[in-house]
């Protein structure tokens, strides 16, 4: 899995994952936490932390207003369909495949 396509996009804004925080979450993906694979017929639960870039940070200016204002989406698939999340108020609204 890499964690390269997990922003969640707003319409000029988006939100990253914190890596070094992720890592500290997760010490047993050891020295490449961003870059990493299940096993076969095996799941894992992940909690992201995001953060907000430094330039967003800097125009936004109530970030609580915004964080809850704002609508993200999140790429959960890219192939063979795109699937995006739609994301309001810290929750998932809705699952939107597009073609």
């Amino acid at each position: 899995m890499a964690l390269i396509p997990t922003y969640l996009a707003a319409t000029d804004n988006r939100l990253a994952v914190n890596s070094e925080l992720f890592g500290a979450m997760y010490p047993q993906l050891g020295s490449s936490p961003l870059g990493f694979m299940l096993q076969p017929n095996s799941n894992m639960t992940f909690h992201f932390p995001y953060q907000m870039e430094l330039m967003a940070y800097w125009h936004v200016g109530d970030e609580r207003h915004f964080l809850e204002n704002t609508e993200f989406y999140l790429n959960a698939t890219q192939y063979p369909v795109k699937q995006v999340i739609q994301m309001k108020n810290g929750s998932s609204a809705a699952e939107n495949p597009e073609q």
